[in-house]
């Protein structure tokens, strides 16, 4: 393993264990909020992040999606800094247009939201803002700079927890303590973030607004797209079914999102370490290691459905438990997005980012569709299946694209296939085993042992590993 592989991997280390971090905190306050708030309540501040992951989408332009590739194409680090300067103050500027456009349609954004309107308001104005954070991750990242990744995640999450917690428990109206806390902190983060940022670069140039700009707007779609694919579902169970209905389905979809986590923090060095293979024609060892990157992370998959009903005691309480057979379903879907993302970082290293809005379009599409005809007759459960179907539609097309490009055969797809075999039927066995204590415990000894014995046998690669970390 060279230096530059050593140095990726590393980062990855730190980018999941401060993630895992991160959101730990997020999981922690989960039973807190979940025993204080009321079904409805958690249902309706649950949809307001599905309208922050919606409107985020469009209004930052996806701007921050483009650093990586900046990085590469401004090596000077004055014009760097200018580039990141306009395109903070371009996402800002759009997203303050935004906001003073819906101020005369306050009405029309309570009821098509369902939320009270202070937190319309201090959720338009976090989305106005939000592009700073992004910007700034999306640069510690390519550079690798993951003490800076990890202080600023930590520190927005953690203000956030803690005055959530604070307001919460002292005012007497739980829900706008809720939203109170989990924003007010964002909001004056992200303005510190601005504030570093345009004062870094002090520019504002066209030229960087004609590079981001075609890199960034096809984008919008796919992100959008993604997030309807992935969050539209609590809206429509939230028309259909109602906010409690919601409350369930999200502490089962946030229990679940545990390997989501994941799959983001080992792709944010993933697809670095990948572009930096394929710039320098050294795609020699990419196969090698994706077999023990999904294996890996499929592993971590089936622990967290085994688990499933613990989780579901601990972060919810008896009252969520029958959202358990949500949980495999959703994580299952996890593991064709890690499938997908294989692939959309080939394309996205040959700047083929029109295709990713087509493909998640059609996947959106296919999933509001089924959405709307089997919601109302199996209830919010199969909402989860759903998603899981796009999932799964999303990766055949993206690999087809990859193909299509001359791409595809850096990783091994026997291989992929192989685990994707294994992780249904793994997935289907789980299922299986809810109704039967002694299985699911049998079901965990044995991966356990499987783990174990296979750490045994590539225990030199392990070390070799742990040995070049610790190197670097």
């Amino acid at each position: 393993m060279n230096k530059s592989d050593g140095k990726s991997l590393k980062a990855g280390i730190w980018y999941t264990a401060s993630s895992f971090l991160v959101k730990s905190i997020s999981f922690i306050t989960m039973p807190i909020f979940t025993r204080i708030l009321s079904k409805n309540e958690i249902g309706i501040f649950s949809v307001s992040t599905t309208w922050i992951s919606i409107l985020t989408a469009i209004l930052s332009l996806n701007l921050y999606d483009t650093v990586i590739l900046a990085r590469y194409d401004y090596k000077d680090e004055k014009e760097y800094r200018e580039y990141l300067s306009t395109i903070t103050l371009l996402g800002t500027a759009v997203g303050l247009t935004f906001y003073i456009f819906m101020l005369f349609f306050q009405d029309f954004s309570v009821s098509i939201t369902g939320m009270p309107l202070y937190a319309v308001h201090l959720v338009l104005i976090y989305i106005v803002l939000s592009p700073c954070t992004l910007i700034i991750l999306s640069k510690y990242r390519t550079e690798m700079q993951y003490g800076k990744t990890v202080a600023i995640s930590l520190l927005t999450t953690l203000s956030s927890a803690v005055v959530s917690i604070a307001l919460v428990l002292l005012w007497e109206d739980k829900l706008k303590g809720r939203f109170y806390g989990t924003f007010i902190p964002g909001i004056f983060i992200n303005l510190v973030l601005f504030a570093i940022l345009v004062f870094e670069g002090k520019s504002f140039k066209l030229k960087y607004c004609k590079y981001a700009l075609p890199l960034g707007l096809p984008l919008i779609i796919h992100y959008l797209s993604g997030n309807l694919m992935g969050f539209s579902d609590r809206i429509m169970i939230q028309r259909m079914c109602g906010n409690e209905e919601v409350a369930i389905y999200s502490i089962a979809y946030t229990c679940a999102m545990f390997v989501d986590i994941l799959r983001n923090s080992l792709n944010s060095a993933w697809d670095p370490w990948v572009f930096e293979r394929l710039n320098g024609n050294r795609t020699e060892d990419i196969q090698g290691y994706t077999k023990y990157y999904l294996l890996f992370f499929i592993s971590l998959c089936i622990y967290v459905m085994l688990f499933a009903p613990e989780l579901l005691l601990i972060f919810g309480g008896k009252t969520y438990l029958e959202a358990k057979y949500v949980i495999p379903p959703v994580v299952l879907g996890y593991i064709f997005c890690m499938i997908y993302s294989l692939f959309s970082c080939l394309e996205r290293y040959a700047k083929q980012q029109k295709i990713f809005a087509v493909i998640t379009f059609i996947c959106a599409v296919a999933n509001i569709v089924l959405n709307f005809l089997l919601i109302p007759v199996f209830g919010y459960i199969a909402a989860a299946y759903t998603t899981l179907f796009s999932y799964i539609l999303s990766s055949l097309l993206h690999f087809l694209n990859a193909r299509k490009i001359g791409l595809a055969g850096i990783y091994d797809l026997k291989m992929i296939l192989k685990i994707i075999g294994y992780s249904i039927l793994l997935s289907a066995l789980v299922l299986f085993s809810y109704t039967s204590l002694l299985l699911r415990y049998g079901l965990i000894s044995v991966l356990s042992l499987g783990i174990l014995f296979f750490f045994i046998r590539k225990r030199d690669l392990m070390i070799g590993i742990l040995k070049s970390v610790r190197a670097k």
